[in-house]
């Protein structure tokens, strides 16, 4: 908890520099996707801003994942959100609607802040501050973001789809996929994750 007002402290008084890998011409609607078309392989991560064994992936593996498999060329990664409650849907929403180049920077903070957010008495002001100071969003956009169905039954249909479509039942989870053989590892598991991965997809 300390660590994570600490960085909520910090976040409100310095600049954040950022280089995004995302695409600039991805839409709230789109799922998000790392490095390059490859047919060969595909990494999926199913993670909920919510849950606290995703927060524990998004700091220690998800880093890793991109380093030795998207950005070696290996894989893409896409990243699937699972929701599970209106908190947590809030902040998917924003994280489509920001800026793409901030995207990152934005789901690091929300994870890293995840026990302030959470269990703050009006999460949706701290998002909204969230999104504005660091998003780009002004508050008429983020209402109108916020209000847009589209996006939110288009989330929730990607996330049932898939979902259903890998047998997801436990979160963080990862699918990876290459030459149309899946595996599916469930939990922050680090080195079950990653000896996964280097068994599939090699170091």
């Amino acid at each position: 908890m300390k660590k994570g007002l600490l960085l909520l402290v910090s976040f409100f008084f310095c600049a954040t520099a950022y280089a995004s890998s995302l695409p600039a011409d991805i839409k709230p609607t789109d799922l998000r996707v790392y490095g390059k078309e490859n047919k060969e392989a595909t990494i999926y991560v199913f993670s909920s801003l919510t849950c606290p064994h995703c927060s524990v992936f998004h700091s220690d593996i998800m880093p890793e994942i991109k380093k030795e498999y998207v950005e070696s060329g290996k894989s893409k990664l896409i990243y699937v959100d699972m929701p599970s409650e209106s908190r947590g849907l809030t902040g998917t929403m924003l994280s489509r609607c920001i800026n793409p180049e901030k995207y990152e920077d934005f789901m690091d903070l929300m994870f890293e802040n995840q026990q302030v957010w959470v269990y703050a008495k009006k999460p949706r002001a701290m998002l909204t501050r969230f999104a504005t100071m660091l998003g780009g969003l002004t508050a008429e956009e983020v209402d109108i973001c916020l209000l847009n169905q589209e996006l939110k039954q288009t989330i929730l249909e990607q996330q049932l789809n898939l979902s259903r479509l890998y047998n997801i039942e436990a979160m963080p989870s990862v699918v990876i996929i290459k030459n149309d053989e899946i595996k599916k590892i469930q939990g922050a598991d680090k080195e079950a994750i990653m000896h996964e991965l280097k068994g599939r997809l090699g170091e």
